[in-house]
Protein backbone atom coordinates (compact mmCIF):
# COMPACT_ATOMS: atom_id res chain seq x y z
CA UNK A 1 0.00 0.00 0.00
CA UNK A 2 1.36 3.25 -0.92
CA UNK A 3 0.08 6.19 1.32
CA UNK A 4 0.82 9.71 -0.78
CA UNK A 5 0.08 11.84 2.47
CA UNK A 6 -3.32 13.27 4.45
CA UNK A 7 -5.88 14.33 2.54
CA UNK A 8 -7.98 16.51 4.70
CA UNK A 9 -9.89 16.93 7.90
CA UNK A 10 -13.20 17.15 8.37
CA UNK A 11 -15.08 19.19 11.37
CA UNK A 12 -18.66 19.22 11.47
CA UNK A 13 -20.13 22.50 12.40
CA UNK A 14 -23.53 23.58 13.02
CA UNK A 15 -22.81 27.11 10.87
CA UNK A 16 -20.47 27.02 7.68
CA UNK A 17 -20.41 31.12 7.64
CA UNK A 18 -19.38 31.04 11.31
CA UNK A 19 -16.92 28.56 11.67
CA UNK A 20 -15.33 29.51 8.18
CA UNK A 21 -15.51 33.27 9.65
CA UNK A 22 -13.75 32.06 12.57
CA UNK A 23 -10.89 29.75 10.61
CA UNK A 24 -10.56 32.81 8.61
CA UNK A 25 -9.71 35.18 11.61
CA UNK A 26 -7.36 32.95 13.87
CA UNK A 27 -5.29 31.72 11.11
CA UNK A 28 -6.10 33.48 7.86
CA UNK A 29 -7.64 30.35 6.29
CA UNK A 30 -10.61 31.21 4.00
CA UNK A 31 -12.89 28.95 2.09
CA UNK A 32 -11.79 28.43 -1.11
CA UNK A 33 -14.85 26.01 -2.74
CA UNK A 34 -18.09 25.39 -1.17
CA UNK A 35 -20.02 21.98 -2.54
CA UNK A 36 -23.23 20.64 -1.99
CA UNK A 37 -22.80 16.81 -0.56
CA UNK A 38 -26.05 14.62 -1.47
CA UNK A 39 -25.14 11.73 -0.05
CA UNK A 40 -24.04 13.76 3.39
CA UNK A 41 -27.08 15.90 2.71
CA UNK A 42 -24.75 18.74 3.79
CA UNK A 43 -22.56 21.83 2.82
CA UNK A 44 -18.74 21.23 2.49
CA UNK A 45 -16.23 24.30 2.82
CA UNK A 46 -12.74 23.54 1.73
CA UNK A 47 -10.03 25.55 3.14
CA UNK A 48 -6.64 25.18 1.44
CA UNK A 49 -3.71 24.22 3.69
CA UNK A 50 -0.15 25.36 2.11
CA UNK A 51 0.54 25.59 -1.43
CA UNK A 52 -2.07 22.85 -3.73
CA UNK A 53 0.43 22.63 -6.04
CA UNK A 54 2.94 21.24 -3.54
CA UNK A 55 -0.02 18.79 -2.42
CA UNK A 56 -0.89 19.94 0.57
CA UNK A 57 -4.09 18.92 2.47
CA UNK A 58 -7.22 21.08 2.91
CA UNK A 59 -9.60 21.15 6.01
CA UNK A 60 -13.37 20.63 5.83
CA UNK A 61 -15.65 21.92 7.36
CA UNK A 62 -18.81 20.38 6.94
CA UNK A 63 -22.65 21.69 7.59
CA UNK A 64 -26.04 19.66 7.60
CA UNK A 65 -28.66 21.55 5.18
CA UNK A 66 -31.45 20.30 7.74
CA UNK A 67 -32.47 18.50 10.83
CA UNK A 68 -32.36 15.12 8.91
CA UNK A 69 -29.37 13.04 7.42
CA UNK A 70 -26.04 11.18 7.97
CA UNK A 71 -24.25 14.98 8.75
CA UNK A 72 -27.18 16.01 10.72
CA UNK A 73 -27.41 12.90 12.71
CA UNK A 74 -23.69 12.66 13.35
CA UNK A 75 -24.26 16.42 14.67
CA UNK A 76 -26.76 15.68 17.06
CA UNK A 77 -24.72 12.57 18.18
CA UNK A 78 -21.60 13.90 19.03
CA UNK A 79 -21.84 17.86 18.83
CA UNK A 80 -19.62 19.98 17.05
CA UNK A 81 -15.72 18.97 16.50
CA UNK A 82 -13.39 16.80 14.73
CA UNK A 83 -15.06 14.44 12.68
CA UNK A 84 -12.65 12.60 10.33
CA UNK A 85 -8.84 12.06 9.00
CA UNK A 86 -8.45 11.06 5.35
CA UNK A 87 -5.28 9.39 4.32
CA UNK A 88 -4.77 9.31 0.32
CA UNK A 89 -3.78 6.10 -1.23
CA UNK A 90 -2.25 5.34 -4.10
CA UNK A 91 -4.82 2.73 -5.25
CA UNK A 92 -7.62 1.63 -2.81
CA UNK A 93 -8.23 -1.29 -4.47
CA UNK A 94 -5.44 -2.59 -3.26
CA UNK A 95 -4.90 -1.62 -0.03
CA UNK A 96 -8.28 -1.95 1.37
CA UNK A 97 -7.41 -6.03 0.00
CA UNK A 98 -4.25 -5.85 1.67
CA UNK A 99 -5.83 -4.47 5.10
CA UNK A 100 -8.33 -7.17 4.39
CA UNK A 101 -5.95 -10.14 4.11
CA UNK A 102 -4.14 -8.21 7.41
CA UNK A 103 -7.70 -9.02 9.67
CA UNK A 104 -8.36 -4.79 9.74
CA UNK A 105 -11.57 -3.75 10.02
CA UNK A 106 -12.12 -1.59 7.03
CA UNK A 107 -15.60 -1.17 4.37
CA UNK A 108 -15.40 -2.06 1.30
CA UNK A 109 -14.61 0.93 -0.80
CA UNK A 110 -17.42 3.15 -2.21
CA UNK A 111 -18.06 6.61 -4.15
CA UNK A 112 -16.56 9.95 -1.86
CA UNK A 113 -18.93 12.87 -1.39
CA UNK A 114 -16.24 14.69 -2.72
CA UNK A 115 -16.04 14.69 -6.69
CA UNK A 116 -13.98 12.17 -8.30
CA UNK A 117 -13.36 10.48 -4.89
CA UNK A 118 -13.56 6.77 -4.06
CA UNK A 119 -13.16 6.03 -0.03
CA UNK A 120 -13.02 3.14 2.60
CA UNK A 121 -13.71 3.45 6.09
CA UNK A 122 -11.58 1.78 8.98
CA UNK A 123 -14.14 0.21 11.63
CA UNK A 124 -13.53 2.45 15.13
CA UNK A 125 -12.49 -0.19 16.71
CA UNK A 126 -9.31 -0.63 14.42
CA UNK A 127 -8.17 2.99 14.99
CA UNK A 128 -8.95 3.16 18.65
CA UNK A 129 -12.10 5.19 17.87
CA UNK A 130 -10.28 8.06 15.44
CA UNK A 131 -12.75 8.00 12.26
CA UNK A 132 -10.46 7.55 9.57
CA UNK A 133 -10.72 6.78 6.08
CA UNK A 134 -8.73 6.12 2.94
CA UNK A 135 -9.39 8.07 0.08
CA UNK A 136 -8.43 7.65 -3.72
CA UNK A 137 -8.50 11.11 -5.64
CA UNK A 138 -9.14 10.40 -10.04
CA UNK A 139 -6.22 11.38 -11.63
CA UNK A 140 -7.55 14.89 -12.25
CA UNK A 141 -9.11 15.13 -8.85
Amino acid sequence: MKIKGLDHIVFIVDSLQDAAGAWQGTLGLAVGEQLESESLQGVLGLLPVGAPEAGSGFIELAQPRGSEGPLAGMLAERGQGMLSLSIEVDDIDAAVAELKNKGVGIADVEQGPLPDSRVARFAPGATHGVRLQLIERAPNG
